[in-house]
């Protein structure tokens, strides 16, 4: 399973439920999941997310370079954060 984690691969979690799924990247012991994704999860409005993020970012809690990854999306011609 180490070397399936370290080579990234997509996990499935599954409300009780059934009523939230979501597809997460699993890359080298992190979680990646899209703003999209983390608002869906908390059932919130993706900008309340962004505005978080954003907040952590300029206070420097975080590193945006360390914690943000470029991906393509289906929907997008350019890469996202």
């Amino acid at each position: 399973m180490k070397n399936e984690q370290q080579r990234g691969e997509i996990v499935i979690y599954q409300g009780r439920h059934k009523d939230i799924q979501i597809e997460v990247t699993l890359e080298d012991g992190a979680i990646w999941l899209s703003q999209a994704q983390i608002a869906h999860l908390f059932t919130i409005e993706r900008s309340v997310i962004t505005n978080h993020l954003r907040n952590i970012f300029n206070s420097h809690e975080l590193i945006e370079k360390s914690n943000v990854q470029k991906m393509h999306t289906a929907s997008s011609d350019k890469p996202v954060k």
